[in-house]
């Protein structure tokens, strides 16, 4: 469990670091913010990652598979409380399962982890986002935007409704 004091060192990170979670695509300002937010709370490179996939990631997945995804940005405060009271151990609402995180962890891997980890490491912003492509991120198709409502949610009724009898 986290002190109070490391809770708001955290907070601001887990603001910047909910925006890689947005439906959008990531600008220098977003690079920026989450650079600023790592600096100021004193994380290393390899910190940082950490609180991105094991408590950033399981709170913010949930935007990656939604039909019609955030875009416009998380409110930083809301964000901070979401991963704060997460970190605390509280029941979060909307947090996925840890089976549906490895595709989502995987492509957050690959297309934002090198140049996030260039721009940590101290090359300016600019330079990181034109040093080469991002990769593009695996194209949703309709069986895996509508995954959910098809096959997990329906298996989920029935395993519910046969625990019930």
């Amino acid at each position: 469990m986290l002190s109070q004091d490391e809770l708001e060192r955290r907070g601001p990170l887990w603001a910047a670091l909910a925006d890689l979670f947005l439906d959008t695509e990531m600008d220098a300002s977003h690079y920026r913010a989450i650079r600023d937010a790592a600096r100021s709370g004193g994380f290393d490179t390899a910190q940082v990652r950490t609180i991105l996939l094991d408590e950033v990631l399981p709170m913010f997945a949930f935007n990656a598979i939604d039909i019609a995804g955030e875009w416009a940005g998380f409110d930083p405060d809301w964000a901070a409380a979401r991963v704060g009271d997460y970190a605390a151990g509280k029941k979060v609402d909307g947090k996925l399962p840890p089976f549906t995180l490895g595709w989502i962890r995987r492509s957050i891997l690959r297309s934002e982890w090198p140049r996030l980890e260039r721009i940590l490491a101290g090359e300016e912003i600019e330079q990181a986002m034109a040093a080469e492509p991002r990769p593009k991120p695996p194209s949703r198709s309709v069986f895996e935007r509508f995954f959910w409502w098809i096959v997990l949610i329906p298996l989920a009724a029935v395993l519910i409704w046969s625990l019930m009898k």
